[in-house]
């Protein structure tokens, strides 16, 4: 609208000079200043308002990405709250001291897992890594070499990580909890939780995500963790490569954010970015 008026101004000006030059010279010169001013505010106005739109789109994103990364952050200080718990358990502790059979332990390990519903595996094992029980079939593991269990020796607290593990090898990669289990000041086992992260990352995106927007988790190294679009992989690696803020990349505007943790847990060096179509 604006160009518009500005076009007819000039319209207005070009068409007087040419049938009254002689007559109103001075006139039709100082009507030009006014118009080339006008002009100058029309672009001034316009870089204003692409400003705040644009502060007002990050105020936006950053918001969204922001419940998105510390939502999920609650949600695992929750079942760190878990894996305490269960590995205090005095049935798994009778069950690695061979007083209770393998079928009672799997189905209380099942019942717990129904109970909370993020779980799609719970595993035993000895102090040597060997399995002694499990609740997903589809898993069919004896033993682990993962030194998680080494390092929990060490450890005066559970571990959590995302990660690729012989303990459930179909998933490309896991988010666990694992945890030592002790009877009498000894080490006697540990227990390990899968969480159902995939699963539980589309929950907590269903509630956020909007026509042309896009919200994705990924880590320092650019890898894309979860998203609510599929196959973003292939193109988002680029996008994700150290910025900061925001940026206008793959015909897409993007908003990063780093989690503010829950109650001191936090997944360190995770971060949500959500991402809006330039149209």
């Amino acid at each position: 609208e604006l160009e518009y008026q500005n076009q007819m101004l000039n319209k207005i000006v070009l068409t007087g000079k040419i049938n009254a030059l002689n007559i109103a010279e001075n006139l039709f010169n100082f009507t030009e200043k006014p118009a080339q001013t006008f002009s100058n505010l029309q672009t001034q106005l316009i870089e204003n308002l692409l400003e705040e739109n644009k502060k007002e789109l990050c105020l936006k994103a950053s918001s969204k990405a922001q419940v998105a990364i510390d939502t999920l952050n609650r949600s695992l200080y929750e079942r760190g709250a878990d894996i305490q718990y269960i590995s205090k358990d005095s049935y798994i502790k009778d069950f690695l001291n061979s007083k209770i059979q393998k079928q009672e332990i799997v189905d209380r390990l099942k019942s717990f897992a129904e109970k909370y519903s993020v779980y799609n595996e719970i595993i035993i094992f000895d102090i040597h890594g060997n399995l002694k029980a499990n609740i997903n079939k589809g898993n069919r593991i004896r033993y682990t070499k993962d030194d998680v269990l080494e390092r929990l020796q060490q450890s005066d607290s559970y571990i959590c990580e995302y990660k690729k593990t012989d303990m459930f090898i179909k998933e490309r990669e896991s988010l666990f909890f694992a945890d030592k289990i002790v009877d009498d000041g000894k080490i006697v086992g540990y227990i390990v939780l899968f969480y159902k992260f995939k699963e539980e990352m589309q929950n907590i995106f269903k509630e956020l995500v909007t026509e042309n927007e896009i919200i994705t988790i990924v880590d320092n190294y650019n890898n894309v963790l979860a998203s609510s679009e599929k196959g973003i992989e292939k193109n988002f690696v680029k996008v994700v490569n150290k910025f900061d803020g925001y940026v206008i990349a793959n015909e897409k505007f993007h908003v990063k954010v780093k989690g503010e943790g829950y109650k001191g847990f936090n997944l360190d060096n995770w971060y949500a970015i959500t991402s809006y179509s330039r149209r």
